[in-house]
């Protein structure tokens, strides 16, 4: 069981109108001896999570819920009931139905008000907008003083704190200023011609909330599925594919040298192909963080040949003549299989903005007859 939140447990078969807790090792103060269990009357469930609803909670018109009960449920106009199953357990005969209400109406109202349950149109949507919450088994922790809460109600919507705290919410436009007091349930409510017409309930602990992190699981791989992990490749995926998938809504982008090439938004679980070139850079995003990136760059050749030996010898003579050089150059360098000495001579032209004429028409030469 959780010591600072919600703990749901698996009836199976075990049906009865109270359940004893008992517990081994740590015990809360605050836990309760008893609860409450099935109301043979009928006992409402939520149909998505199949967890127990308790007298005094919301149901929604046109939402489908399960009752459990050992007898047949009364009929009403605009109230759809369906049985699902029967078993007898315990010598009596439980069965289990489907119901919805499909209409807002006084009837409709008594049906669920004789389950102990309120129904309303239509839930208030409330958003804690201050401080962040993390949850944690539908437990939301936050750590903040100050509570800062919109919704999508009207001007008479009620805001209610259990326990109450020590100064009462305070109504903004659009949202509630209030102040924490630990462990806060809040319920919002709206009636309409004395009916509860919108409601919403919520919970909250204020605690220590955990700050460790995680990056987002970025997945690239080749053609045939072969996961790339390092960030730098000299040798192409089969067939120049690249595949990505993300655990997230993100973008690409995709760069040649300091370019940008092109940008493409990702959908969380689909993969996208990209083809990749030489000299290409893909940059994956996850919101506005870099996920993760790959590059695709020419094997460089350590070994000497007959162009990279004359050039360097080029740039190494004395030179009275010089020829102004662009940044843009460092691109074209990055083509060009060369020794490591060679490269940091050609990068230093690049730099100061210059480089022996006779040596930069020696690499033209070699660029415009052989890339």
């Amino acid at each position: 069981m959780n010591d600072n939140g919600l703990s749901w447990l698996n009836l199976g078969q075990d049906i009865n109108s109270q359940y004893a807790v008992q517990t081994k090792g740590f015990r809360a103060a605050y836990w309760p001896d008893k609860i409450p269990g099935i109301n043979p009357d009928g006992a409402v469930f939520d149909s998505i999570g199949g967890k127990m609803l308790y007298p005094g909670d919301e149901v929604v018109e046109g939402r489908s819920y399960y009752l459990l009960v050992d007898s047949t449920p009364p009929y009403c106009d605009h109230i759809l009931c369906s049985e699902l199953a029967r078993k007898t357990i315990g010598g009596k005969i439980w069965r289990i139905y489907q119901i919805r209400a499909n209409a807002f109406s006084p009837d409709t109202v008594r049906y669920f008000l004789l389950l102990h349950m309120h129904l309303v149109k239509k839930m208030v949507s409330l958003v804690l907008l201050w401080p962040p919450t993390v949850k944690v088994q539908e437990t939301s922790f936050h750590n903040g003083n100050g509570l800062y809460v919109a919704h999508n109600g009207g001007k008479d919507l009620q805001l209610m704190l259990f326990p109450a705290g020590q100064q009462p919410p305070q109504m903004r436009n659009g949202y509630y200023c209030v102040a924490s007091n630990g462990f806060q349930q809040m319920a919002a409510v709206q009636y309409h011609n004395g009916q509860r017409h919108q409601s919403n309930h919520t919970m909250l602990w204020q605690g220590i909330v955990s700050k460790e992190t995680r990056a987002p699981t970025v997945v690239l791989s080749d053609n045939k599925g072969a996961p790339l992990t390092s960030s730098v490749y000299t040798k192409l995926p089969a067939k120049s594919l690249l595949h990505i998938l993300t655990e997230f809504d993100g973008k690409i982008i995709i760069e040649y040298g300091s370019k940008v090439l092109d940008i493409q938004y990702i959908r969380a679980d689909e993969p996208k192909t990209l083809e990749v070139t030489f000299g290409k850079t893909v940059r994956v995003f996850q919101g506005n963080d870099i996920a993760c990136s790959i590059s695709f760059e020419r094997p460089h050749l350590e070994k000497s040949t007959p162009f990279t030996t004359t050039l360097l010898q080029l740039l190494q003579q004395p030179a009275t003549k010089y020829v102004p050089v662009r940044h843009s150059m460092g691109n074209v360098i990055q083509r060009i299989p060369m020794n490591e000495k060679l490269k940091q001579k050609l990068y230093f032209c690049v730099r100061s903005g210059r480089m022996p004429a006779e040596a930069y028409r020696y690499l033209i030469d070699y660029l415009v007859n052989h890339t």
